[in-house]
């Protein structure tokens, strides 16, 4: 996203996710880590929150 519209992200914010990145990498074969990261990086905005928001499990509801 940050490419697409031409800004570059905070530094806390890239400080923050590069070792979360580089950790990710690290468990992939190098040629699988550049696909994914292109695939990732070819996706549109809603593909990507689609994607995004797929894996994220939400709190049950408290009954009260």
């Amino acid at each position: 996203m940050h490419e697409a519209s031409g800004n570059t992200p905070p530094a806390p914010w890239e400080a923050f996710v590069s070792p979360h990145v580089q950790l990710a990498r690290n468990g992939l074969d190098p040629e699988v880590a550049r696909m994914r990261w292109e695939a990732g990086r070819r996706m549109a905005l809603d593909e990507a929150l689609e994607f995004a928001l797929a894996t994220v499990s939400t709190p049950l509801e408290v009954e009260r």
